[in-house]
């Protein structure tokens, strides 16, 4: 059951994709008929238009795609992105010569921080953990823990990033009176 659910996330927000991207051509076609009827020799401003919207859409489909999610939102956004890339580029090259060049690849690399914009918007409002992981960690955490250079003969002495007269992580021994 888990599985289904997992499944219906990322091919449902997919389809909402589709289906957004497919109802968003419909006001520009109307509001623009001359220039939309032909996409290959669409103006330059009308295809922009078209990216950024399709731009808008990533993002709330990739939210979708985490919020909708049993567990691990991130596994489940990665394969939307995934999935999104690889008919992306599918489609690019099904429509080659029919569209200008650079559109299918602007909205290939216009996913990329859209799907990442989504996911981060999901995991602000879910109270997520900041890490890469979403799992919690148990046990000390290394986020930002590194030895220091300034160890000498076992030792420890004042950090090179503390400020001047202050003894940061030194230990009895090392300080002087």
């Amino acid at each position: 059951m888990k599985l289904l659910r997992s499944v219906g996330s990322v091919l449902g927000s997919y389809v909402l994709c589709v289906v957004l991207v497919i109802l968003s051509d419909l006001p520009l076609k109307a509001a623009f008929p001359r220039e939309y009827a032909d996409i290959n020799t669409a103006p330059v401003w009308l295809l922009c238009l078209s990216t950024a919207i399709f731009f808008v859409i990533s993002i709330l489909c990739a939210w979708v795609c985490a919020r909708t999610a049993p567990a691990q939102p991130g596994r489940h956004v990665l394969w939307f992105f995934a999935l999104g890339e690889v008919m992306g580029i599918v489609s690019a090259v099904l429509n080659a010569g029919k569209v200008p060049v650079w559109f299918p690849i602007a909205w290939i690399v216009v996913r990329i921080p859209a799907v990442s914009i989504g996911w981060k918007l999901a995991r602000r409002q879910s109270g997520a953990p900041a890490g890469p992981s979403e799992a919690p960690r148990t046990g000390r955490s290394r986020v930002g823990a590194r030895r220091s250079p300034c160890c000498t003969r076992g030792r420890r002495t004042a950090s090179p990033i503390a400020p001047r007269g202050s003894r940061a992580r030194g230990d009895a021994a090392s300080r002087k009176p």
